[in-house]
């Protein structure tokens, strides 16, 4: 091989080198994207999930009071009679 077909394949071999070290560094950080976005929804999911149930025990005492003051009503008027 003469000198500058060797000169050209070590800077070939180096600007591979540099491409795959390029694509590893992008396939990371794509990983790390993922990784992020997966926690986000995750962290979404849960909120959605608290606002559901801390809804739902809303709702549940509403309807506690509301047959409490039911009964309380039914009381009065057997009292009455």
């Amino acid at each position: 091989m003469s000198q500058k077909e060797e000169r050209w394949e070590r800077e070939r071999k180096e600007i591979m080198g540099r491409v795959e070290k390029l694509e590893k560094e992008g396939r990371d950080r794509e990983e790390r994207m993922m990784g992020m976005k997966r926690s986000v929804e995750e962290v979404v999911e849960r909120g959605r999930s608290s606002k559901e149930e801390n809804r739902m025990g809303e709702l549940g005492e509403i309807q506690k009071r509301e047959v409490w003051q039911v009964g309380e009503k039914v009381e009065d008027l057997i009292r009455c009679r």
